[in-house]
């Protein structure tokens, strides 16, 4: 007789491991990294600069930034710059970085020390940078900024076995800084308002068709600036503007070569009533100084720097000559 039988026999081994302390591990290690954020102030202005229709066309400003990657994996990083004023973000001002900015270019930071220059060409960061095309990053000081926020976000996609330290806490250390090296596009707008009045003048009696205000104009700025005639308005003793004086104005301030040495300028506003009487309630005038577009130069925009305008004097043609400082 004989008996027999069939089955599966299945177990499950279990290793019991005493606690033990890992101090590295290695593979494929795509860690999460906290988004960072930070502020860059923008100090020491000049104060020609201040006024909100300012607006900057730099040919290639850079952005630099210095970072530390303690990864033994490169860094991928993406983010966006924007402008504030006054606590406020500035309309226009966002830059879009990393590969979905408008250029899509990746920003990579290596192990170790990175040196990233951000510009509108691509080109000019200092000696050791990586140089990453920004086209749109005159946007953000075009409006000029008390402030650059930047908020960047770090992304690991290195698909490569390597080694992490768990005993070890990585930090991404990083510093930022702006330079913009003074060669301007044809879109620079710098405006400076100023008014000269009070002229005390005691003209109702006199029977004035034309007069001249002559201004010396003092600069260190290295930039030619001018007055256009649209950019003149008479005033009246109230502060009102005096429509019926036609307004022509003579020369232009020429710039600073180095944006310390003083460079004097002749100039000519000639007013010509266009109706009977207007000359005799001239009390004063508004004047807005602007920048000559298309300048380039390297000299930079610094605090110290300065327009003033003085030896004024009203000279009345054939006639009388007041002078007005």
């Amino acid at each position: 007789m004989k008996m027999g039988s069939s089955g599966t026999i299945s177990f499950t081994p279990t290793i019991e491991l005493q606690e033990m302390d890992i101090q590295s591990v290695t593979g494929v290690i795509q860690p999460i990294i906290e988004p960072t954020g930070s502020t860059v102030n923008l100090e020491n202005l000049p104060d020609f600069l201040e006024d909100d229709a300012t607006e900057l066309d730099i040919t290639n400003p850079i952005f630099t930034f210095i970072a530390k990657n303690p990864l033994e994996a490169p860094i991928v990083l993406n983010g966006t710059m924007q402008g504030e004023k006054n606590g406020s973000i500035i309309e226009g001002s966002t830059v879009i970085l990393g590969r979905n900015g408008i250029d899509q270019q990746d920003i990579i930071l290596e192990k170790g020390d990175n040196i990233i220059a951000l510009s509108r060409l691509g080109t000019g960061g200092p000696e050791g940078s990586k140089n990453i095309k920004v086209s749109n990053i005159n946007d953000l000081i075009k409006k000029i900024p008390d402030v650059v926020k930047v908020d960047l976000n770090p992304l690991v996609e290195y698909a490569t076995y390597y080694t992490v330290d768990l005993t070890t806490s990585y930090a991404m250390e990083s510093n930022y800084d702006i330079d913009i090296p003074l060669n301007f596009g044809s879109n620079l707008k710098i405006v400076y308002d100023e008014t000269i009045d009070n002229f005390d003048l005691d003209l109702e009696d006199v029977d004035i068709k034309k007069a001249i205000l002559s201004i010396n104009a003092v600069n260190t700025i290295p930039l030619a600036m001018e007055i256009k005639n649209e950019n003149v308005s008479a005033l009246d003793a109230n502060g009102n503007v005096i429509k019926d004086i036609d307004v022509t104005v003579e020369g232009t301030i020429t710039e600073s070569k180095d944006g310390k040495a003083e460079v004097s300028s002749t100039l000519n506003i000639n007013l010509n009533e266009t109706a009977e009487g207007a000359i005799s309630k001239l009390d004063g005038l508004k004047l807005k100084v602007t920048a000559v577009p298309g300048q380039a130069t390297d000299v930079q925009l610094l605090s110290t720097q300065w327009l003033q305008l003085t030896d004024m004097k009203l000279k009345i043609p054939n006639g009388i000559k007041v002078d007005l400082n």
